[in-house]
């Protein structure tokens, strides 16, 4: 987007660009927490790793209450610590 910059004679001193995802932030963002909402609120165990590292980046209430580890614990194991016999061969299956 692209929006001209007037002087205080209302001539135009110069243009600013604004690019789509930036004018957007704010939106995306109110989107990111009405998710993060929806995840936290349900009932079902939610478990969301990376799949690099596959050390857990977000497990929602109610699955941190049923593995009885706190969020700041999750972090930093992954998910064969939790259930030994995880297998991550599943992941890369297209």
């Amino acid at each position: 987007m692209i929006s001209p910059i007037k002087s205080h004679a209302g001539t135009i001193a110069s243009i600013a660009e604004i690019s789509r995802e930036i004018a957007e932030l704010p939106h995306i963002e109110s989107e990111h927490i009405r998710i993060a909402s929806i995840l936290e609120q349900s009932l079902n165990e939610i478990y969301l790793f990376d799949t690099l590292t596959l050390r857990f980046e977000y497990v929602n209430r109610f699955a941190q209450r049923s593995l009885v580890y706190s969020m700041v614990r999750l972090r930093l194991i992954t998910p064969m610590v939790v259930k030994p016999d995880f297998d991550v061969a599943w992941l890369w299956i297209s």
